[in-house]
């Protein structure tokens, strides 16, 4: 149980931090309580970006920096791992570049992940391209896509889920050109970085498969649902046993293993930036946007970095190299802004070819079906409770504000002799408010007709995973306009052959089962019995309606992945190299999950962890 004092930052000067110190249980949720409020406020009136044109400097005016063994652009779940441990190296200097700031109490209660907390100012809130084979539920056809923007990047927004993924996903890449990346080579990288605890009882454990010193705390929710345990429960009377997902085996259910400690967030920001900040050799640039790689024509050598802050623009110098971390979203876009990319595209942007590669051709994001939403007789008491009384149990490290509604979790398989799953069904919790709408861009046809009106205390949703799509899609610039959002088309449901739609649609049946059986049976457990009128001229529940029905609630699981993708073959679309080294570019890597050549897990944020391990650890070697 947590019993700690609160510091507030209340302000900071040129060298001193002002703090607030709040010890009492009164004096803390009265401080959170006045945090709500705050974020609610900005949900009310909450405008949807559509640029970065904020950062853009008032004139064109460019000011040094200074030098620096090592630049890191973006300080998300891969880049804060690389800075800290290049940072080990008394000798190494280490600029990391980021475009959003610290974060704040507010992102790290996980009960306000998933509606509000996605609606502020650590959420770039992109959006795609019209589409015409998912998301046909929302407004315009348009996917929205939330990237985290500040110290943590995506951890700061995300399900707090950790998965690290099959050992066949490495083993796969090894076998691919990449023989760094096998499960054997990883493993150790993965076990480096957690600091597991097993804090609840009757859960499968493979201690083998676990770290115990790392810096990252995994442990699971401290407030289970009945009808999470129901989940678990249900899996095993269809045939799917108890298993610890991040061990050897992957089919089966689990209670969530969550990146979370005494109730709250545990953030990349919060494991590896945080306790280094004292620092000598480590410099963060808060709210700097990276505009392009500084590559010199003639010897294609990464010289440095391009960024713009306090509405000024700035070039630093990289002795070393530069290392890309931006995530698979602007990582693309900034090699492309910088002259890296497919020739015909730069040429129509604008853009002077510095050197050819498929950047951004081959993105990849998971589907997720969001609309299998089923109530029950069973009204959960952790919900029905006021907030003081959830803010006073947040504070002391338990209650329903300690979980992200992402509870357990079933992996499947239709074909036996796969080793590698098809499926994931998500057990998840929400209050389908007003926020949740915003988040997720439903239009009011699609909202009205499944989410509006339904007691979230008797509730919850089994979202249905596609892991391994066929379907391809790609990033590509609107302009040459480095503060434009890019032309992001991920075409998910696409594939030719309808492998992706179908396979989604028996994780549909697969639910379906699941939620009819015995333990689920015992709360009265039903598909909430509402016709989505796009889909109307098909017989209700037919394999027709599913098909509509997938095409319209299903949306990218915001698992992006692939852009800027692994092999030893630039010819056959490799951007990077084994290494992570920038083919035909001296001096750059970019190590986030835009180098997996397809998608390794249904939550990156554990293999990109392991990335930032993995590739200190190649850098090291190359210079120490």
């Amino acid at each position: 149980m947590r019993n700690l004092c609160l510091f507030v930052l209340v302000s900071v000067l040129v060298s001193k931090h002002l703090f607030v110190v709040l010890c009492t249980e009164e004096e803390q949720v009265k401080y959170y309580e006045e945090v709500i409020k705050k974020y609610e406020k900005m949900v009310a009136d909450f405008q949807y970006p559509t640029d970065a044109k904020q950062y853009k400097p008032v004139n064109d005016s460019i000011y040094d920096f200074g030098e620096f063994d090592f630049i890191i652009v973006g300080s998300g779940s891969t880049g804060s791992v690389i800075a800290n441990r290049l940072t080990e190296v008394e000798n190494f200097t280490v600029l990391l570049v980021e475009a959003g700031s610290y974060a704040n109490d507010f992102v790290r209660i996980p009960g306000m992940s998933g509606d509000v907390l996605l609606l502020n100012e650590f959420n770039w809130f992109y959006r795609t391209v019209p589409q015409k084979t998912i998301c046909l539920g929302m407004i315009d056809n348009v996917c929205p896509y939330s990237r985290g923007k500040g110290i943590g990047g995506t951890s700061l927004l995300n399900g707090l889920v950790y998965s690290r993924g099959t050992p066949e996903s490495y083993n796969r890449i090894a076998a691919m050109g990449n023989p760094e990346w096998s499960y054997e080579q990883v493993l150790p990288y993965f076990k480096k970085l957690e600091n597991f605890h097993k804090n609840v009882k009757n859960v499968q454990v493979e201690n083998d498969y676990h770290g115990f010193e790392g810096l990252v705390n995994v442990e699971y929710f401290p407030t289970n649902r009945h009808t999470t345990e129901l989940f678990v429960e249900a899996a095993q009377t269809i045939g799917y046993k108890s298993i610890d997902y991040n061990g050897p085996n992957f089919a089966g259910a689990s209670v969530v293993h969550a990146v979370h400690k005494n109730g709250q967030r545990w953030d990349a920001g919060r494991a590896y930036i945080e306790p280094i900040l004292n620092r000598t050799n480590l410099n963060i640039s808060t709210n700097s946007y990276v505009t392009k790689i500084l590559i010199d024509p003639n010897s294609n050598r990464a010289d440095g970095v391009q960024f713009s802050k306090d509405r000024r623009l700035y070039q630093a110098v990289a002795r070393k190299e530069v290392i890309l971390s931006a995530g698979t979203i602007a990582s693309p876009q900034i090699l492309l802004q910088s002259g890296v990319g497919p020739k015909t595209h730069l040429q129509q942007v604008g853009i002077p070819i510095v050197h050819e590669l498929e950047v951004g051709s081959t993105f990849r994001d998971q589907p997720g079906m969001y609309g299998l939403y089923f109530v029950t007789n069973y009204s959960d008491p952790n919900v029905v409770k006021g907030q003081r009384e959830k803010l006073a149990e947040y504070v002391k490290g338990f209650g329903l504000l300690g979980t992200s509604g992402s509870d357990a979790l079933m992996f499947a398989s239709f074909n036996q002799s796969s080793p590698q799953p098809d499926i994931e069904l998500e057990m998840t919790y929400l209050d389908p408010n007003d926020a949740y709408r915003k988040t997720f861009y439903y239009n009011n046809e699609t909202w009205n007709a499944i989410w509006n009106g339904t007691d979230g205390s008797k509730a919850f949703t089994i979202q249905t995973i596609l892991l391994f799509p066929k379907s391809t899609g790609s990033i590509r610039l609107k302009s040459n306009d480095p503060y434009e959002y890019p032309l992001i088309d991920p075409k998910q449901l696409s594939d030719e052959k309808n492998i992706d739609i179908e396979k989604l649609y028996q994780g549909v049946q697969l639910a379906l089962k699941l939620v009819d059986s015995k333990p689920f049976r015992s709360v009265d457990a039903k598909f909430i019995n509402r016709t989505l009128p796009a889909c109307a001229e098909h017989e209700y529940l037919s394999k027709d309606y599913w098909l509509c029905y997938i095409r319209h609630t299903s949306y990218a699981d915001n698992h992006f992945q692939g852009t800027n993708s692994m092999g030893p073959d630039p010819e056959k679309g490799a951007v990077v190299d084994s290494r992570c080294r920038v083919h035909g570019i001296r001096k750059l890597r970019v190590a986030d999950a835009s180098i997996f050549p397809f998608t390794v897990a249904n939550h990156p944020n554990a293999p990109c962890m392991m990335v930032g391990e993995r590739v200190s650890d190649l850098i090291k070697q190359d210079y120490l």
